[in-house]
């Protein structure tokens, strides 16, 4: 599990709906600039979760960015919110290149790219799906990835348990924050080195709020003059970066890593 150190969760008593849909906006740009389709489907009735909205909305946001860079121009993507039995089930699709059988078990997985070409352009750090399950799993849930193949689109499909009714002595739709803290050590202090800055900056938010110290450089030179001032004790470097590649900046920086 990625998730070491301290998430802090805000839990609310809130409508899956309103999570989809501000994820949706966030999205939004990224899905209209590549001419997708966004097609969405809502529960007939409000599906109640307790649960933080900001950290469900950057995983559904995850999800619809990777649907967007991994699908051409002007393809079809949906969401469709369900119930099923005491789960809020979430599907986000697409009409992209799929996921090959053999890679499905490893998608969640920390740091894995895929082998396409265009896997590897969009691949980054390979960090944003274990996040995303990982906040998921702190939520109760789970997600899981289906694909007929390569070529053939993909889904990936959340499930949350819902949130009883509130008992008649709650007066109350929520209840006050809620800190989930893994082993109580003090923030690590990570760099993340990534060209593609919107993906580094949703990186850098998700681990700030498991309570580390962050700090992002976008090319091999910055994250060097970085370094030297904040001595991280772990550095997230994506391999295919511009003049000075992650395996060159890994082999110079390693030895200056506080352990």
């Amino acid at each position: 599990m990625f998730c070491r150190g301290k998430l802090a969760l805000q839990k609310q008593r809130i409508d899956v709906a309103t999570v989809v849909n501000n994820a949706i906006q966030t999205s939004r740009p990224l899905i209209d600039e590549a001419g997708h389709k966004l097609t969405v489907n809502l529960s007939s009735e409000p599906l109640m979760l307790e649960a933080d909205p900001m950290r469900l909305a950057q995983v559904f946001s995850n999800l619809l960015n990777n649907a967007a860079k991994f699908t051409d121009s002007g393809g079809d993507i949906g969401v469709a919110i369900e119930r099923q039995d005491d789960q809020a089930v979430i599907r986000v699709s697409d009409s992209g290149i799929g996921i090959s059988p053999d890679l499905l078990p490893k998608i969640f997985d920390m740091f894995f790219q895929g082998s396409t070409v265009t896997e590897r352009k969009h691949g980054g750090l390979g960090l944003g799906l274990t996040l995303a399950r990982d906040i998921v799993e702190f939520h109760g849930g789970t997600v899981v990835a289906r694909s007929d193949g390569s070529g053939r689109g993909s889904e990936f499909v959340v499930s949350l348990p819902l949130s009883e009714a509130p008992s008649s002595t709650n007066v109350t739709d929520s209840e006050p924050a809620k800190t989930r803290s893994v082993d109580g050590q003090s923030p690590t202090r990570i760099v993340v080195v990534d060209d593609n800055k919107n993906q580094a900056l949703s990186l850098q938010r998700l681990l700030q709020a498991m309570g580390h110290d962050v700090r992002v450089a976008h090319d091999g030179s910055s994250a060097m003059k970085l370094m030297l001032n904040f001595v991280p004790n772990v550095a997230l470097i994506d391999l295919g970066l511009p003049k000075i590649n992650g395996y060159e900046l890994g082999a110079v920086v390693a030895p200056a890593i506080a352990i």
